[in-house]
C-alpha cells in the first residue's frame, strides 16, 4: 500500500474531516559531474547549475569558518574530510557554491538540498575546481494532510512529517511517531475544554527532501498566527530528549520551564540536548517556540523494520506530550 494511503485509511478512523494537499517539486538530478577530480553527487539540487567554479577552502570545524568573511565562503567550495549531518545547517546558512567530502556521518538521509554536495575519490583537491554539470530535471510528488480540533484566528501547529519517496508503513522511523500521533489525536478528540484556538495536526511529505511538503502547506498560512508547534519527528522510539537548540533556542525560558513543572508533576525525567541531527524547522517556523521530544540516538531508526519497536514507547511518550498539551498550552 502506498503510504499516503495508508496515513489516510488510519486517520479515517477517527471520523474527521481530512484535508489533501497534493503538490509537486522541480528537482535536478546530478547525472555527472565532470572535473578534473573524481566526484560523485549524493543528492538532487532545487535548482538549475550547469557550471561550478571556485576556489576551495579546507575546514575542520565547519563552525569555525562562520567567522571568516560571509562573502569570500559564499563564493568558494567547501572541502571536509568527514561532513556531519550537523553540519548541514552552517552550509544552509552560508550557502557556498558546493561542498566536497571524503567520508559522510549522516544518521538521515538527505534526498535534496539547496546546495550541492560531492564525495571526493582522490586524495587532495585543487585550489581552484572546475565542474560541468550533467543534469536531468525530475518532478517529485507529495501529499500532505492535515485536519484541525477546535476553533480560532490562531493555530497552535502539531506536525508529523514523512516521506511518500522513501518511507513506508513499516519503517520504523514513520511508525513509532505515527503511533505517537494517532494517540495524542484520539486524546485530544475526548477533550471538550475549548482552548481559544485551533490545533492543527499536519502529516506532511518529503520529510528527506528539505521538509519541501512542511514549507508548500505554510505558503498559504499567516505565520503571525501559529503560536507554537510541536514537532513529532522521530519521537516514540524510547530515551526521548527534549531538543533545546538547533539554529536558534527551540524554548524560550517560561515555555521550558513551564514543561518541566509539567514533567516534574507527572514523575517524567527528560534530558536536554542540542540537536545533532539536520532540521530546518526552526528557520521555517522562525522565532515560534517549538517542543521536540527526539528519541536519541538512535542511529539505525531507518533501517529497522517496526515490529522491533515496543508498543510501551509510544504509549508513554504520548501520555506526557498530551499532558504537557493539556496543561502547558
Amino acid at each position: 500500500m502506498k503510504l499516503d494511503s495508508f496515513i489516510k485509511e488510519e486517520l479515517n478512523r477517527f471520523n474527521i474531516k481530512l484535508n489533501k494537499e497534493i503538490f509537486s517539486k522541480e528537482a535536478f538530478l546530478i547525472k555527472r559531474a565532470k572535473s578534473e577530480i573524481k566526484l560523485s553527487p549524493v543528492c538532487l539540487i532545487n535548482k538549475k547549475v550547469n557550471k561550478i567554479n571556485g576556489k576551495s577552502i579546507k575546514v575542520e570545524y565547519i563552525q569555525d569558518i562562520l567567522k571568516e568573511n560571509p562573502k569570500i565562503l559564499k563564493e568558494a567550495i567547501i572541502y571536509k574530510d568527514v561532513l556531519m549531518e550537523h553540519e548541514l545547517k552552517y552550509i544552509l546558512h552560508i550557502k557556498p557554491k558546493a561542498v566536497i567530502f571524503k567520508n559522510l556521518e549522516f544518521i538521515n538521509p538527505i534526498y535534496l538540498f539547496p546546495v550541492p554536495l560531492f564525495k571526493l575519490h582522490e586524495e587532495e583537491v585543487p585550489i581552484n575546481i572546475d565542474i560541468k554539470l550533467s543534469l536531468k530535471k525530475r518532478e517529485i510528488n507529495g501529499t500532505n494532510f492535515f485536519f484541525d480540533i477546535g476553533y480560532g484566528a490562531d493555530i497552535f501547529y502539531i506536525v508529523f512529517p514523512y516521506d511518500s519517496l522513501k518511507q513506508n508503513e513499516r519503517s520504523l522511523s514513520f511508525r513509532g511517531s505515527f503511533e505517537v500521533l494517532k494517540e495524542i489525536t484520539r486524546r485530544l478528540l475526548n477533550v471538550t475544554k475549548p482552548k481559544g484556538f485551533r490545533i492543527r495536526i499536519l502529516i506532511y511529505d518529503h520529510r528527506f527532501h528539505f521538509n519541501y511538503g512542511l514549507k508548500k502547506h505554510l505558503d498559504n498560512i499567516n505565520i503571525s498566527r501559529v503560536l507554537s508547534v510541536l514537532n513529532l519527528q522521530d519521537c516514540g522510539l524510547g530515551n526521548e530528549k527534549i531538543v533545546i537548540k538547533n539554529n536558534r533556542y527551540m524554548l524560550d525560558n517560561m515555555t521550558e520551564a513551564l514543561i518541566y513543572r509539567e514533567l516534574y508533576r507527572i514523575g517524567i525525567e527528560v534530558d536536554r540536548i542540542n540537536l545533532f541531527e539536520f532540521s530546518d524547522i526552526d528557520t521555517v517556523f522562525k522565532n515560534k517556540p517549538i517542543v521536540w521530544f527526539l528519541s536519541y540516538p538512535v542511529n539505525k531508526k531507518h533501517n529497522i523494520d517496526y515490529t522491533f519497536l515496543k508498543r510501551e514507547y509510544s504509549g508513554k511518550v504520548s501520555a506526557f506530550i498530551f499532558s504537557i498539551l493539556k496543561n502547558v498550552f
